[in-house]
């Protein structure tokens, strides 16, 4: 993917979930320093707690978090995905 496919300012390399707390894991580089991976963490338990739907929890992640994740980088259906997985425990 090139910088001007990317509407973020960051390269995603890597998306999961942890349980307990729940949360969101993204590892991604800045694309000036491809060799030094962050992390940014989207928590959970508040968007869990408001008894919203799978698809309005998914709609919330990406509104709040847009500086990290867009529709055209990171699918909803992953996204979708991985809250399926944090509901199912």
């Amino acid at each position: 993917m090139t910088s001007t496919d990317n509407p973020l300012k960051i390269i995603p390399v890597n998306f999961g979930v942890k349980f307990h707390p729940p949360k969101l894991g993204l590892e991604y580089h800045m694309p000036n320093q491809p060799l030094i991976p962050l992390t940014y963490e989207i928590p959970l338990a508040d968007l869990l707690g408001k008894q919203l739907s799978v698809d309005q929890i998914v709609s919330q992640i990406f509104e709040l978090h847009s500086y990290y994740l867009h529709p055209r980088v990171i699918s909803r259906k992953q996204v979708t995905n991985l809250i399926e997985r944090v509901l199912a425990r």
